[in-house]
């Protein structure tokens, strides 16, 4: 099954008219933005485009950075005819967010890997990770935006004294009865359980950033303490 139907089985539960909202660009354009590009699209990203490249239903992968397609051809023109493509695209990269307010741009570096990884960028300087595969953040993305926010009752943690890594938490997580969604990886963890769900944050070098939520406040504050206990961590205001 495509990643795109995927994404959207996985988010209709939650949000019944997502899949009404989102439009496809035509394929036409998305062989034009190809041509601008240079090089081929990678399929996952190449069906965003075709299913989610006019509307993409609010999922917003890159925040308030635009992956519109005709907004991206835009850009990619204008590179080109003003010759700024040794200064505003990263080495090896595509563009495929561009233009947010107190966010950064998103590309996807092209490397030597089997898949391309997403990057946070801006102009030509590559910022650091955003998610190890293009596939992980939409679905990351639609587990922030679908499943955790459409519990009830939401905590916030940042490390106390000692910093918290994704290797010590895991484990910890997995205790409390969490299953690690597959989605995971280095930048992002995220959880769930019959009850409740979780998700920590250690994108661009930042201190971990812990998000419990439930249907039930009384889970929440279980799991938090248990969490607590382990770590010392602290709540967020």
């Amino acid at each position: 099954m495509p990643v795109i139907d995927d994404l959207i089985a996985y988010i209709s539960p939650r949000d019944s008219g997502f899949a009404s909202r989102i439009a496809g660009a035509a394929p036409d354009r998305v062989s034009h933005f190809e041509s601008l590009v240079g090089s081929p699209l990678p399929p996952p990203y190449r069906d965003f485009l075709l299913r989610l490249g006019k509307d993409d239903g609010g999922l917003r992968i890159g925040d308030a950075s635009t992956t519109r397609l005709e907004a991206l051809i835009e850009y990619y023109e204008d590179i080109a005819r003003d010759g700024d493509a040794d200064t505003m695209i990263p080495q090896d990269c595509i563009v495929v967010a561009y233009i947010g307010v107190g966010t950064f741009e998103l590309s996807l570096e092209m490397g030597a890997t089997s898949q391309p990884v997403v990057i946070y960028s801006s102009g030509r300087e590559k910022k650091g990770l955003c998610a190890e595969a293009f596939d992980k953040l939409l679905f990351r993305t639609a587990f922030w935006r679908h499943h955790l926010a459409s519990l009830s009752s939401k905590v916030a943690y940042h490390p106390g004294v000692h910093p918290v890594t994704f290797a010590t938490l895991s484990p910890a997580v997995v205790s409390l009865g969490f299953k690690l969604e597959w989605f995971s990886d280095q930048s992002c963890l995220c959880a769930t359980r019959n009850d409740a769900a979780l998700a920590a944050d250690v994108s661009l070098g930042r201190p971990m950033s812990l998000h419990i939520a439930s249907n039930s406040a009384q889970v929440v504050d279980q799991v938090a303490r248990a969490l607590q206990a382990n770590f010392g961590l602290i709540r967020r205001a």
